[in-house]
């Protein structure tokens, strides 16, 4: 009974604790220079290098926050884009 009485005592301390000491949710700029960005895709093997699908058939590679010169993948020769168009999924 003591022990239902403490864990009852600890949840109700839980939800009476005022919202606001969680930490505020910043943003920040973390890479740039993409022309119309569609999706951003986390590399599952290294936490330092994302993908960035761009409409018109780029896939631009950001490691450590930086945009490396060369596409993982550029499809603009191969496809249109514009509107409803391009790499859109």
């Amino acid at each position: 009974m003591a022990l239902r009485f403490a864990v009852a005592m600890f949840t109700l301390a839980a939800l009476a604790a005022p919202a606001s000491a969680q930490a505020p949710i910043a943003a920040r700029l973390y890479a740039s220079g993409f022309i119309a960005p569609v999706g951003f895709v986390q590399d599952p093997l290294q936490r330092s290098i994302q993908y960035v699908v761009e409409q018109g058939g780029r896939i631009r590679v950001v490691q450590s926050g930086t945009v490396l010169p060369a596409d993982f993948l550029n499809l603009t020769g191969a496809i249109s884009s514009g509107g409803e168009r391009g790499l859109l999924g």
